[in-house]
């Protein structure tokens, strides 16, 4: 009897050793994995409306660093992953997921752009590639239907930053990271944007909010899904609540007055005052920089849509 337990026990470590060494081979040859995108040159600064191309043109390109500011600090949220400096910073830190930094935007020591043409700023933020053809833990399909100028004046405002010197070093995996990666839990955007070769050259017209709001909700996507319907959020910490349902569904907006979703959008709280959870408490550093034209827009937006019941 007691052989047959020391042989179990031994078969069942083999078993184990065998499934944990698949896991991590899997994990890898998603991180490994190269892809082709194609090459992407956006002028910058980018032409402005009923001009010629702008190069050279030092006023031009001071407008631009002004509109690539706010895009960064107030609709795509850069700093979240990379740090208010953009010099990097931590987008995860977690013994079970892994640390994953964001790395250094700025031309300081440490950075990974400090060799990037445009084409290689498209790969990445649109398309989550990195220059070397592997995917990037970028959160790509929040970015994917941003504007050839949106990219052009973020690219102008991060170029115009001092050099912070900061090397956060490459990202790590836990074992639920490595979990995650090879079950494909964990989304990488190259996967299904590497392909991709249409970009919008300009953003919609504020003039006509539902289009203006649709644009601005592309970067809500990655947590509240593609319809906007809310649910568990793929690759987030354990910890995080299940993202909340955008559509007017009883479940979801449907109670909402323009004054409550400015609250929780500008302020991070909650109709009576109490704060909003992660991620969405953080939401509230962007909104608190939208225009009322960007904030009435996006509202307008998800008015709009079907009301749909909660993913789950």
């Amino acid at each position: 009897m007691k052989k047959v337990v020391l042989w179990s026990a031994a078969g069942l470590f083999v078993l184990l050793v065998v499934l944990v060494v698949a896991v991590k081979l899997a994990a890898g040859a998603r991180l490994d994995a190269t892809y082709e995108t194609h090459a992407h040159a956006v002028p910058l600064p980018y032409p402005e409306e009923g001009s010629a191309a702008a190069a050279g043109d030092e006023a031009a390109l001071a407008r631009a660093v002004d509109r690539g500011r706010h895009l960064v600090h107030a609709r795509y949220g850069c700093t979240h992953c990379h740090g208010e400096d953009l010099g990097g910073g931590l987008m995860t830190d977690d013994p079970l997921v892994g640390r994953w930094p964001g790395p250094n935007l700025t031309r300081g020591k440490g950075s990974v752009v400090a060799n990037y043409e445009m084409e290689d700023w498209d790969r990445i933020v649109r398309h989550g590639v990195k220059p070397d053809g592997r995917p990037a833990l970028m959160p790509s399909q929040d970015f994917a239907e941003m504007s050839d100028q949106e990219l052009s004046d973020i690219v102008a405002y991060i170029s115009s930053l001092p050099p912070v010197d900061r090397n956060l070093g490459r990202p790590s995996f836990g074992p639920l990271g490595t979990v995650l990666l090879a079950v494909k839990a964990l989304p990488l955007s190259a996967e299904t944007l590497a392909a991709r070769t249409e970009h919008p050259a300009r953003p919609p017209s504020e003039a006509d909010p539902v289009a203006f709001g649709a644009h601005l909700a592309k970067t809500c996507v990655g947590c509240h899904g593609e319809h906007l319907a809310g649910g568990p959020i793929p690759g987030a910490p354990p910890e995080w609540p299940a993202a909340a349902n955008l559509t007017p569904h009883a479940d979801g907006l449907a109670g909402w007055d323009f004054a409550r979703f400015e609250r929780a959008l500008r302020r991070g709280e909650r109709a009576d005052g109490t704060p909003l959870r992660t991620p969405m408490r953080e939401v509230a550093n962007l909104g608190k920089n939208m225009t009322d034209t960007e904030l009435r827009a996006l509202w307008a937006y998800l008015r709009s849509l079907p009301a749909v019941p909660s993913a789950r």
